[in-house]
């Protein structure tokens, strides 16, 4: 969602992510472990079906809708 938001390319939104203590605890990763390297990155994402990435974005325009309100 980080990278879709900011539009930063896998290698730039690596380096965002690690650099902030914030955005290290949103994706799950927290302070203390290890940052993963874009290649990884890559692939998880190209793992998800069309399908989820679907449904991830109706409940975020969902959820979007529902706070203009």
């Amino acid at each position: 969602m980080v990278m879709f938001v900011e539009g930063d390319s896998y290698r730039d939104l690596v380096i965002r992510i690690d650099g902030s203590d914030f955005l290290r605890r949103f994706v799950g990763i927290g302070t203390s472990k290890p940052m993963m390297d874009y290649s990884f990155l890559s692939r998880t994402l190209s793992a998800l079906q069309p399908e989820t990435v679907a449904a991830m974005n109706r409940v975020l325009a969902e959820q979007a809708a529902e706070e203009e309100t």
